[in-house]
């Protein structure tokens, strides 16, 4: 019915998880659906070769015990092995207040832009060529209200906890200048792998954004929820999470 490297977050934790197709890495959002304690029994590839791989969630972290070579069939979907191409990273994530107007807002702002639906209510995904903070400003400097939240996007990851919170870490980083307030937005739409509720995830990834930049600049940085300089959206696109910044009302 789904992704199945997603789990089943409503239920969790688990004691035990099986995983029948071979992976790169085992899916984060199964390890933090493994409770501690837990033990989950997958395939996993070493270059060539697939090694059955025991993971044990202990109270000191994770370990691994390699038991025997197999073959299974691939793991599929972005915590699997690619097996077709991938879509191209857009450039923006764009919400309207409906499609066609839209449609008819970003072509009229950037006429050389690919524009595509995303599955979801009212979401456009943007792929043009050149920077997307400069594009996100071109298409948010039109006049009118077709367009709602405009997200310049610089990273992609599966939609689990630890590998958003380190992408939300490297897009401050890189985005965020010294001196500058910034807040995390997420928006989820969807079957994804995150098991919290938005809240804890903002603030998880606001604390990872902390210190990123407080290890950057030497100093602490400055968390704004309500008039921040810099927005770093993450938006939720079923298994896949866009990481992008906007700016925010203190920039305007």
């Amino acid at each position: 019915m789904g992704d199945g490297a997603l789990g089943h977050p409503a239920l969790a934790p688990y004691d035990r998880i099986c995983l029948t197709a071979a992976c790169r890495e085992p899916p984060a959002s199964l390890l933090e659906q493994l409770g501690t304690g837990g033990r989950m029994i997958l395939p996993v590839e070493h270059g060539t070769r697939q090694v059955l791989t025991l993971i044990e969630k202990r109270p000191d972290g994770l370990h691994r015990t390699r038991l025997c070579n197999v073959l299974y069939v691939g793991l599929q979907g972005p915590f699997g092995t690619p097996r077709l191409p991938q879509a191209p990273r857009p450039a923006l994530i764009v919400t309207a207040k409906s499609l066609g107007a839209g449609r008819r807002a970003l072509r009229r702002a950037l006429p050389e832009a690919t524009i595509k639906g995303t599955g979801f209510t009212a979401v456009l995904a943007v792929q043009a060529d050149g920077d997307p903070v400069a594009l996100a400003a071109r298409a948010s400097s039109l006049p009118g209200r077709a367009l709602g939240r405009v997200v310049a996007v610089v990273a992609e990851v599966p939609s689990a906890r630890v590998q958003m919170a380190e992408a939300v870490a490297r897009v401050a980083a890189g985005q965020v200048r010294p001196g500058e307030s910034l807040c995390v937005r997420l928006h989820k739409r969807g079957a994804h792998g995150y098991l919290e509720p938005t809240p804890a995830l903002e603030r998880a990834a606001g604390d990872a954004a902390w210190e990123a930049l407080r290890r950057r600049d030497g100093t602490p940085p400055t968390i704004d929820l309500v008039h921040p300089d810099v927005i770093i959206h993450v938006e939720v696109l079923g298994p896949r999470s866009l990481v992008g910044i906007a700016p925010g009302p203190a920039a305007g």
